[in-house]
């Protein structure tokens, strides 16, 4: 394990050696940092323990007073709770018993929340521009909304405050992570395999807390976001090779109505994508043939936001692995990029599953993207990140009447491939 041997200085500074490499960082140096720990129900209760562990062991590290290091702390599932104030207590003796008594939630991933709660109330007692306002964010998993999430990482980041994320396990959303975290990444965002890997980053985060400095929040006039941001927002986009996305719908098992809600999806991201010079080409696929509009045809091949629109018409139906194949077949001797795009809302029988496996994988050796949508509880996410042939390609919203919040990271996920 990594060796942390700090010595303090009347001039308040310490030195760190890591891996025979000598460090002067920053001892009393004035800074505010508010922790936010995950504690949504994906989390064990002894993973969340080494969550609090954790903490308190960078705790230690820092030179707390206040006029120099003051934390503050939050754990966040569906909702926040606070249990620490920046500067309610000065001594590491008082803030070490108050995180010994967090409590567990369970619930969902509300990163969003828990950025807000940071931004307008976690830095209420700072009281100094020279006072470096840094965040610390652990999570596990994707968060509930990821729109919402990218949209107050930026205005925190906006208002001065400088953003680690720590991704920890196999579920996390790395393009999430990316937009969450201060830039650049390879400083701010760390990736770890498990919650017993926490302490092997300890000492890095608290060499690069202290090399903060403090960051003068953007002009109310300045734009918010960056380019990244406004993908989840109300951006457009057009890649940089042509594409060819595919849609697999399984209309037979949804219903009319949750397609229509489905179709609404596929024609708003529709309205994003500059598809000029025949760059851009889409195809639906439901659970038959095709999808049929009011003269009959299918919708094969479009070319424009405007044919979509006037062809997003009448359902059909059959077996889920055959929309898979119709899927791949469809779009696998295309030039350029290759999407295709799954949504699932129910368990898938066993031989099934198997079928629609294979499909899958014939899809990943003809270099096709596959994503998988994931809607409500009844599916078997296993099933359903087990279709996806990329890292990071599984995205989840609770409802067929709330799929509108995947708009942003489906339309940020296709202009980022190249």
């Amino acid at each position: 394990m990594t060796q942390l041997h700090l010595v303090v200085f009347t001039v308040c500074l310490f030195q760190t050696f890591i891996n025979g490499q000598q460090y002067k960082e920053c001892g009393g140096k004035p800074a505010d940092i508010m922790f936010a720990l995950d504690s949504s129900a994906s989390i064990p209760f002894k993973d969340f323990q080494k969550e609090i562990n954790f903490t308190q062991n960078l705790i230690k590290i820092f030179d707390i007073g206040s006029d120099k290091t003051r934390v503050g702390l939050v754990t966040f599932s569906t909702t926040v709770v606070p249990v620490l104030r920046v500067g309610e207590f000065e001594t590491k003796a008082e803030i070490l018993e108050k995180t010994n008594g967090i409590q567990f939630q369970g619930g969902n991933t509300n990163t969003a929340e828990a950025l807000s709660y940071i931004r307008q109330k976690g830095f209420k007692a700072t009281d100094s521009k020279d006072r470096p306002k840094i965040a610390i964010i652990l999570t596990d998993g994707q968060s509930n909304n990821v729109v919402r999430t990218i949209t107050e990482a930026a205005k925190a980041k906006t208002d001065g405050i400088t953003v680690f994320v720590i991704g920890i396990g196999s579920q996390v959303d790395e393009q999430e992570l990316e937009a969450i975290a201060t830039k650049p990444l390879s400083h701010y965002m760390l990736k770890i395999g498990n919650f017993d890997a926490l302490d092997s980053i300890k000492d890095e985060l608290a060499i690069k807390a202290c090399e903060v400095v403090p960051v003068t929040p953007a002009p109310p006039t300045e734009p918010m976001m960056n380019d990244d941001d406004v993908l989840y927002g109300e951006g457009t986009c057009s890649p940089a090779k042509p594409m060819s996305i595919a849609y697999a719908v399984d209309t037979s098992s949804i219903g009319a109505e949750n397609a229509y809600f489905v179709m609404v999806l596929i024609n708003r991201i529709a309205s994003r994508l500059r598809m000029d010079k025949q760059q851009i080409s889409l195809s639906v696929l439901t659970s038959s043939c095709g999808l049929q509009s009011q003269d009959g045809g299918l919708i094969d091949h479009v070319h424009d936001q405007k044919s979509l629109q006037n062809s997003l018409d009448t359902m059909t139906s059959a077996s889920f692995q055959s929309i898979l194949r119709d899927m791949r077949q469809k779009i696998q001797s295309d030039k350029g990029i290759k999407v295709g795009f799954i949504f699932l809302s129910r368990p898938l029988s066993k031989e099934e599953f198997h079928k629609s496996e294979l499909e899958s994988r014939r899809a990943k050796f003809k270099k096709i993207h596959i994503f998988v949508v994931g809607i409500g509880s009844r599916l078997d996410e296993s099933q359903a990140v087990g279709l996806t042939v990329e890292k990071n390609h599984y995205m989840h919203t609770d409802s067929y009447d709330t799929l509108y919040e995947l708009e942003g990271p489906i339309l940020y996920r296709i202009c980022k491939l190249n």
